[in-house]
């Protein structure tokens, strides 16, 4: 059964606004869905390379001494030579 509103709607071939409201907001969650999960993917695919060359954890020998990780190069105290994995 139809609501007033949707019979008049419908009688003038167009969708009722409250509809085409509630279409439009559910299109903008999904493109802001979509929008946060590329631009997560995004980050993740640059923090972590150099977040796993920064954390180096330490591997163990057989007899279960650990052997320490190598050292992590030293950074740059001059802004022009950062590499652009250390921004």
């Amino acid at each position: 059964m139809r609501t007033r509103m949707e019979g008049e709607a419908a009688e003038l071939g167009r969708t009722p606004a409250p509809l085409r409201i509630r279409a439009v907001r559910a299109a903008g969650v999904a493109g802001m869905r979509t929008l946060t999960t590329v631009a997560v993917a995004v980050v993740m695919a640059e923090v972590l390379p150099t977040a796993d060359r920064r954390m180096r954890l330490p591997s163990f020998e057989a007899d279960g001494t650990a052997t320490s990780p190598s050292p992590s190069p030293a950074r740059s105290s001059d802004p022009s030579k950062i590499e652009r994995s250390e921004i």
